[in-house]
C-alpha cells in the first residue's frame, strides 16, 4: 500500500520539505519485488538566524542594554528634577530657570573645591546649591551584592579603588577632600573617573577617584551640620534632600522567573551549583565512565565509584590523569571518554609541546568547594552533611540579587545568622533542568550505581518525557506553541515557528500525511560556540583532504573521493592493515581487490556510515571478517589481545573509533530493538522536542496505513549514506536548493527503507557466499541477473528516482518570509557636530545617521520610479511622508516632492520578491537593501546561487569568477595571491590557473582584502544592484511558504500610525 510521507530537513536558517508517495514495506531481496514511489513535491523555506551573525549573541541584547541605560538616565533626570523642585519649594531659588542660570555661571569656582571648603567656611546660598546638586548628581557607587561585584571584573576594579581611597583618608574629613588634595599634586589634576583616549591604556576606564555611596551620604550630613549653624539649612531640608537624592530600587528576586522541573512541573529548577545538583551530575558521570583496565573494558565497580566521588569532594578539579593515579595507580588504564589522538600546543618560547590527553577535565564540583572554602572548618563539620540546608542557601544566592534579599529569604527559612553571612559571600547564576525534589528522589538510586534512565524508572519518572503537552488537542494543522512551553533557545524557536507554517501549507495543499520523517541539522542542535567548533573541524578536514589530494597526485593515483578516504585512513593507521597489522603498499591503494574501506561494526547491523566506523584493511581480511565485528572475527583466531594493544597504542585513533574497534558485546546489544535503531534515529533534545510537538498536535486517525512509528527523526549519517548510495551530490555553496534534496532523502528514509538497507548491506558484506549459493540454486546466469537487481536496489529506492529528484529540484522556488518588523535602534550611536555636516537626523545639539530602514514605499510618475524610505525613527512622530530622495542628486540636497500626482504602487520590505525590468535586463530576486543616497536597489538571487554577472576588476577571496578559455566558459574561485608573481590563483581550474593582479591598498597605504585584477573580468554573484533611473518596471510578488508566487496587483499604503499601534499591541 502506498503511503504519503512528509520529509523535512530542519536547520537554523532553512527548512527543506518534500512530499512522496512510497511503498517500501516488507522488502524481500529474494522475490525481486519492485518498489514504487513518486516525488509529489519539494521545496525550501529560508529565514534569518535568530541571533547576532557576528558573535551569536541574542538579538534582544542590544535593545535590553539600551533600555537599561534609558531607565538609568530617566531615573537620574527624575531625581534631579525633584531636587530642583525641592530647592524652589524651600525658597532657596525663585525658579528652576534661575537655578539653571546659576549652574551656568559657576558661582564660587570649581564645585569640587567648594565641596572641600564646605566643612571649613560658610558658603553662600548659590555655592551651597551647586554643592548639593553635585552631590545628588554624583552620589557614588552603591554595592547591592558585594560577592557578585567582587567576582565581576569591572565592579571589582571599582571596589579595589574604593578600598585604596579609604586607606588614604587620614587627615581628611571626607573622601572628596582627599581627592581634591591629591589632584593638586597629580600630573592630570583629574578629580573624576575617566577613560583615556590615547596611549597604551586607551579605552580602559580609570576608577582611582571612586567614592562609595555611604561616603557621599556621610559627606552630605557633615556639610548640613556645619552649614546649619549659619542659618541657611534646616533638618527638614536635609531629610527631604536625602530622600530624593539617595533613593533607589532594590534589585528584585528572579525566583519567579526560574523554569519548571521537567519531572515535577510545579517545582522550580535547582541551582547548578547546589550540592545536590552537583552530586547528581557527578554520580551520572561516574556511573557512565567506562575504562579499559589491563585489557578489560568495563564500568567502575562499587568501590571505585565511591573512591572517585570522595576524590571529587576533596579535589577542586579532577582530571582523568588524577583518576588514573589515585584509583588505578600503576595499572594500565584507558578511558573511553578521552581522545588519545596526539595533540600539541605552543609553549611560552613558541616550541610545540605534546599534550597529555588524560589531562582533560573529568568534572569539578565548583559549588561544593565554594561552600567548603566559605565556611570555617568548625562550621563545615556541622553543615557539610546537611545537603538540604546547603541547597537552600545556594537557592537564595542564585535567586536573590542583593544581600538584603538573601538575608530576608534565609531568615524566613530559619537559617542561623552566622550561616546567612557565609551565604552572602557566594555567587551563582545558573540552573539545571531538574528540581531539588526530583534530585532527592534520583540521587539515592544513582548512588547505587544505576544509570540515569534506570534511576528515573525506579523514581517513577519517564526520562523520555517531561510531562508538558506542547498542544492541547490534536488536529490536521499545527497550532502555535504557547510562550511558556517554548525552548530557551531563540534560534530553535524561530525554526519551529517557520516549520509550523511550512507544515500547515503542505497539509492544505497535499492533504494530511500518513508518516512524517525529519532530520534535525547539526547546527540547530548546537550552541554558537559548538557550531564554531564544528566549522573549525570542517576546516581541519578540508586541510586533510587537500593533503590527501597532494599525496595521491605525488603517487600518481587518481584524487577521487574513494582514494582520498583510503589515503586518510592509511595515514591514520600508520600505513598498516587494521586487522592483520601487515603493511599496505600506498602505490596499490586504488587497485581492485587489494585493500578495502571496511565498516568496523558492519553496516547491516549498525546502520553507521560515519568516519568513526571506517577503517582500511586488506581485501583478504575484509572478506574473512564479513559481517562480523572485530572481536567476533579475531577472538576465535587468538589475535584479539595483539589487536587490542595496537588499537590502544595508536594515538591517531580517536576514542569513538577505538570504542567501535574494541567493542566486545555488540551482539548482545543489537538484540535490543531500541539499540539497533539508535544509529538511524536522532535522540537529541531538539529532535525529541520537535517530534513531541508533532505527536501532541497531529491527528493521524484518518490515515488508512497501519504504521507503528508515524513520526521518525533520522540521523544525518543515515541520510548522508542514502544520498551517497543514490548518486545525489550535495553542494552547500551552489545554492539553497540542496535542502529540498535532503528532504526527499529524509522522506525516503522510512523504517522499511532502513530494513531494506540492512538486508542489502548484509548481502554485500558476504557477496561471494551469497552469489555462490544463488548460483547453486538458480544457475549462474539467473544468479547474475539477481545480483544486478540487488545492486540496482541499493543505488536508488525506486526506478528512475535520481532523475525524478533532479527534475523536481529544477522546479524549486526558494521561499523567504518578508521581514516587516519595525524594530531596532532609531539612529547610530555616533552623534556628529552640526558643523561636520554629517547625519540626517537632529539629535539634541548634533546630528546622527538614521538606522534600520524597514520599509520602502514605491511611487511612480511619468514612467519614473521613486522610493520613500521609512526608518524606525519615523514611527516616533508618525508624520506624513511627502519627500523622496532623488537618485544622484541627493548629495546636493535635492528632494522630489511626493504629492497626489504620484501613484503609490506598493511597499517593499527586506526579502520581498520582485521582478525589475530595465532596457538591458530583467532582474528577479529578493530585496536585500536600498541605498537612499544613490537610489540603488540591491537584489539577491532566489536560491542564493551566483547567477548575476557583474563586470569588475575588484575581487575578494573565494569570489566566483567567470573565465573564457578558448571557446569554453569556466567558473572558478579567487584563491591565494602570490605577491612575488603578482598573480592570483583561480581555484577549481586545472593546472593552477593564474591571472595578473595586485592587492588593493587603502588611503594609509595598508593592504586590504580586495584584489585588483589587471583587467576587468565577470564576477558571478548572488546579489546585484540596479539604479532607479534606469528601471522601466517593478513588479512585486507574494511568495507563500511552499514557494508559490502571486503578483501583487494593487496595494494600499499602510499608515505609520497603524504600524505603531500594531507594534505596541504585539508587545503586550
Amino acid at each position: 500500500m502506498k503511503k504519503k510521507i512528509f520529509g523535512f530537513d530542519l536547520g537554523i536558517a532553512s527548512i527543506g520539505w518534500a512530499v512522496i508517495d512510497h511503498s517500501d514495506e516488507n522488502f524481500d531481496p529474494e522475490t525481486g519485488e519492485i518498489i514504487e514511489g513518486k516525488v509529489v513535491g519539494c521545496g525550501v523555506r529560508c529565514f534569518p538566524v535568530a541571533e547576532n551573525p557576528k558573535d551569536g549573541s541574542s538579538l534582544a541584547a542590544p535593545r535590553r542594554e539600551k533600555r537599561l541605560l534609558r531607565r538609568i538616565t530617566r531615573r537620574k533626570a527624575r531625581r534631579m528634577l525633584g531636587i530642583k523642585r525641592l530647592f524652589v519649594a524651600k525658597g532657596l531659588v525663585a525658579s528652576t530657570t534661575e537655578l539653571e542660570a546659576l549652574y551656568a555661571e559657576q558661582t564660587g569656582g570649581d564645585v569640587w573645591n567648594l565641596r572641600a571648603e564646605a566643612l571649613r567656611r560658610p558658603l553662600s546660598k548659590e555655592e551651597l546649591l551647586r554643592v548639593l546638586t553635585h552631590l545628588a548628581k554624583h552620589r557614588g557607587f552603591k554595592s547591592y551584592r558585594k560577592a557578585a561585584e567582587e567576582a565581576d571584573k569591572e565592579s571589582g576594579r571599582i571596589l579595589t579603588a574604593i578600598a585604596e581611597n579609604r586607606k588614604e583618608t587620614a587627615g581628611f574629613q571626607t573622601l572628596a577632600q582627599m581627592i581634591v588634595e591629591r589632584a593638586k599634586h597629580s600630573d592630570d589634576h583629574k578629580m573624576r573617573n575617566y577613560t583615556p583616549q590615547k596611549g597604551p591604556n586607551k579605552g580602559v576606564a580609570v576608577y582611582v577617584n571612586s567614592i562609595p555611596r555611604e561616603e557621599i551620604e556621610k559627606e552630605t550630613k557633615l556639610i548640613f551640620e556645619y552649614q546649619k549653624q549659619f542659618g541657611l539649612f534646616t533638618e527638614d531640608l536635609y531629610r527631604d534632600f536625602c530622600k530624593i537624592a539617595f533613593r533607589y530600587r532594590e534589585a528584585g528576586s528572579v525566583g519567579h522567573m526560574v523554569g519548571r522541573c521537567r519531572f515535577e512541573s510545579e517545582q522550580p529548577r535547582a541551582p547548578k551549583e547546589a550540592p545536590s545538583a552537583e552530586l547528581f551530575v557527578a554520580l551520572s558521570k561516574i556511573n557512565n565512565l567506562k575504562v579499559t583496565v589491563d585489557g578489560e573494558r568495563r564500568f567502575l565497580n562499587g568501590e571505585e565509584r565511591k573512591a572517585l566521588l570522595e576524590l571529587l569532594k576533596n579535589t577542586k578539579e579532577v582530571k582523568y590523569s588524577t583518576i588514573k593515579n589515585k584509583l588505578f595507580k600503576s595499572r594500565e588504564v584507558f578511558f573511553d571518554d578521552v581522545n588519545y589522538a596526539q595533540k600539541t600546543k605552543k609553549g611560552k618560547s613558541g616550541e610545540e609541546k605534546a599534550v597529555n590527553p588524560e589531562d582533560a577535565k573529568f568534572y569539578a564540583m565548583k559549588g561544593w568547594h565554594k561552600l567548603k572554602a566559605a565556611f570555617s572548618p568548625e562550621q563545615w563539620k556541622e553543615v557539610g552533611s546537611n545537603l538540604p540546608l546547603l541547597d537552600l542557601g545556594m537557592t537564595a544566592v542564585v535567586c536573590e540579587k542583593n544581600d538584603a534579599g538573601i538575608e530576608r529569604f534565609l531568615s524566613e527559612k530559619g537559617i542561623p545568622e552566622d550561616y546567612r553571612e557565609v551565604f552572602k559571600k557566594l555567587t551563582g547564576s545558573e540552573f539545571i533542568n531538574l528540581s531539588l525534589k526530583a534530585l532527592y528522589k534520583l540521587n539515592p538510586y544513582l548512588a547505587e550505581g544505576l544509570k540515569y534512565n534506570q534511576a528515573c524508572e525506579k523514581a517513577g519518572y519517564d526520562f523520555r518525557e517531561d510531562g508538558i503537552k506542547l498542544a492541547e488537542e490534536k488536529g490536521l494543522l499545527l497550532p502555535p506553541i504557547a510562550n511558556d512551553k517554548l525552548t530557551t533557545v531563540p534560534v530553535v524557536n524561530r525554526a519551529v515557528a517557520q516549520f509550523r507554517k511550512v507544515y500547515n501549507a503542505m497539509v492544505r495543499t497535499y492533504g494530511a500525511p500518513d508518516q512524517i520523517n525529519l532530520e534535525i541539522g547539526r547546527d540547530l542542535k548546537k550552541s554558537r560556540d559548538e557550531r564554531n567548533q564544528i566549522m573549525r573541524r570542517q576546516k581541519e578536514n578540508e586541510t586533510e583532504r587537500k593533503e590527501a589530494e597532494d599525496g595521491l597526485e605525488k603517487e600518481g593515483l587518481a584524487a577521487n573521493g574513494k582514494n582520498m578516504l583510503k589515503y586518510r585512513l592509511y595515514r591514520q593507521q600508520n600505513g598498516k592493515c587494521i586487522y592483520s597489522g601487515k603493511a599496505i603498499d600506498l602505490r596499490r591503494l586504488d587497485e581492485n581487490g587489494y585493500c578495502d574501506v571496511d565498516h568496523i561494526i558492519p553496516y547491516s547491523r549498525s546502520l553507521d556510515d560515519g568516519q568513526n566506523n571506517k577503517v582500511l584493511c586488506l581485501a583478504e581480511e575484509n572478506r574473512k571478517k564479513g559481517s562480523q565485528t572485530p572481536y567476533e572475527y579475531l577472538e576465535p583466531l587468538g589475535r584479539w589481545e595483539e589487536f587490542e594493544t595496537v588499537v590502544n597504542t595508536t594515538p591517531s585513533i580517536n576514542r569513538y573509533k577505538r570504542n567501535n574497534l574494541l567493542n566486545k558485546d555488540y551482539q548482545e546489544k543489537e538484540n535490543d530493538l531500541e539499540f539497533r535503531e539508535r544509529n538511524a534515529n536522532d535522540n537529541s533534545y531538539i529532535a525529541r522536542y520537535v517530534k513531541r510537538y508533532l505527536e501532541d498536535a497531529v491527528d493521524f486517525s484518518a490515515s488508512s496505513c497501519a504504521i507503528k512509528n508515524r513520526i521518525q527523526v533520522r540521523t544525518g549519517s543515515l541520510t548522508d549514506y542514502l544520498r551517497h548510495q543514490w548518486g545525489l551530490i550535495k553542494d552547500r555553496n551552489e545554492s539553497d536548493r540542496h535542502h529540498a534534496q535532503d528532504a526527499v532523502v529524509v522522506a525516503c528514509a522510512t523504517q522499511g527503507m532502513v530494513q531494506k538497507l540492512s538486508k542489502l548491506s548484509a548481502i554485500f558484506e558476504n557477496k561471494d557466499d551469497f552469489r555462490r549459493k544463488k548460483a547453486e540454486k538458480l544457475g549462474h546466469e539467473e544468479a547474475e541477473v539477481w545480483y544486478k537487481y540487488i545492486k540496482q536496489q541499493i543505488r536508488e529506492p525506486w526506478s528512475g528516482f535520481r532523475t525524478e529528484v533532479l527534475a523536481s529540484l529544477e522546479k524549486v522556488f526558494v521561499s523567504r518570509p518578508p521581514r516587516k518588523n519595525a524594530t531596532g535602534s532609531a539612529h547610530k550611536d555616533t552623534i556628529f557636530s552640526k558643523s561636520e555636516k554629517k547625519g540626517s537626523l537632529p539629535i539634541r545639539y548634533g546630528m546622527a545617521e538614521k538606522e534600520n530602514m524597514f520599509r520602502l514605499d514605491v511611487f511612480r510618475k511619468e514612467n519614473h520610479f521613486y522610493i520613500v524610505p521609512i526608518y524606525v525613527v519615523d514611527l516616533v512622530d508618525c508624520k506624513e511622508f511627502i519627500d523622496a530622495p532623488q537618485p544622484y542628486e541627493y548629495v546636493n540636497g535635492s528632494f522630489i516632492k511626493i504629492d497626489e500626482s504620484f501613484n503609490f504602487m506598493f511597499s517593499l520590505y527586506k526579502d520581498d520578491y520582485v521582478e525589475i525590468t530595465s532596457k538591458d535586463e530583467c532582474i528577479k530576486g529578493y530585496v536585500n537593501q536600498y541605498n537612499a543616497q544613490s537610489g540603488q536597489l540591491y537584489i539577491g538571487s532566489v536560491d542564493n546561487s551566483p547567477i548575476f554577472r557583474i563586470k569588475t576588476s575588484t575581487f575578494l577571496r573565494d569570489d566566483n569568477i567567470l573565465l573564457k578559455i578558448g571557446d569554453q566558459e569556466y567558473i572558478g574561485k579567487i584563491g591565494k595571491f602570490d605577491n612575488e608573481k603578482k598573480q592570483v590563483v583561480i581555484n577549481g581550474l586545472k593546472n593552477n590557473f593564474m591571472i595578473n593582479a595586485l592587492v588593493k591598498l587603502n588611503k594609509k597605504g595598508d593592504e586590504t582584502k580586495n584584489i585588483q585584477t589587471e583587467k576587468s573580468y565577470t564576477k558571478m554573484s548572488n546579489e546585484k544592484k540596479i539604479c532607479l533611473n534606469v528601471v522601466d518596471s517593478i513588479e512585486k510578488y507574494q511568495v507563500d511558504p511552499l514557494g508559490r508566487i502571486a503578483k501583487v496587483k494593487k496595494e494600499t499604503r499602510l499608515p505609520l500610525t497603524m504600524i505603531k499601534k500594531n507594534r505596541h499591541k504585539k508587545g503586550e
